[in-house]
């Protein structure tokens, strides 16, 4: 078994650490606590499990096995990086979307809420992306 981790290990704000003693009084599991519980697989905690198809999963040990599509160790590693990366990327592409139109939003003037600070960062970004600046009011 893994070792517990006290509240203030869990998280930083002092209303979670509550709940999360609350929870425990209770006999209410947390992700903490059932991480806490969970002894990690080594094989999968190194990366080296591939369950990219219906044929595995695939548990590489050692160099030279291959998975049974002909993946081997370093294969498999790249493969769940990038789709870890390509996940993480588009869960919070959306946030970056509403970025855009906010930004889109305040140049065409349709919102007061926000306002430009740095005009000198803006003007700066803007030459990187090559968009013209001189002449232009922020």
């Amino acid at each position: 078994m893994a070792k517990k981790r006290t509240v203030e290990q869990q998280s930083v704000d002092p209303a979670a650490q509550a709940m999360l003693l609350r929870a425990e009084q209770m006999g209410i599991g947390t992700a903490f606590s059932r991480a806490d519980d969970m002894v990690p697989c080594n094989i999968g905690g190194a990366g080296m499990c591939c369950k990219q198809c219906g044929m595995g999963p695939c548990r590489l040990t050692r160099g030279g096995q291959t998975g049974v599509c002909g993946a081997t160790i370093d294969t498999i590693q790249a493969r769940n990086l990038i789709r870890a990366i390509a996940a993480g990327t588009a869960s919070h592409s959306d946030h970056g979307r509403d970025m855009a139109f906010i930004l889109q939003a305040v140049a065409n003037g349709e919102t007061k809420d926000y306002v430009i600070r740095d005009v000198a960062k803006l003007r700066l970004v803007a030459t990187e992306y090559g968009i013209p600046i001189e002449k232009r009011s922020p």
